[in-house]
């Protein structure tokens, strides 16, 4: 089953984690962790998980 693309950032939560940044842009999750690395994202590392704040996408996306 796939999952549906987020389109509505009204929706968005203001932290979010990986499976869901993957679903808000499209990618695997995978390809989001590895993005995480090589700081390709916008992320913040919680113990062992990335996290993402919702504003810093945004803006990240209006510079792509």
């Amino acid at each position: 089953m796939k999952s549906k693309t987020i389109v509505d950032w009204d929706e968005v939560p203001v932290i979010v984690d990986v499976p869901y940044v993957a679903r808000l842009l499209g990618f695997k999750a995978e390809t989001i962790t590895e993005k995480c690395r090589r700081k390709k994202i916008p992320a913040h590392k919680v113990l062992n998980e990335w996290r993402f704040y919702k504003e810093e996408l945004q803006e990240f996306l209006r510079e792509e």
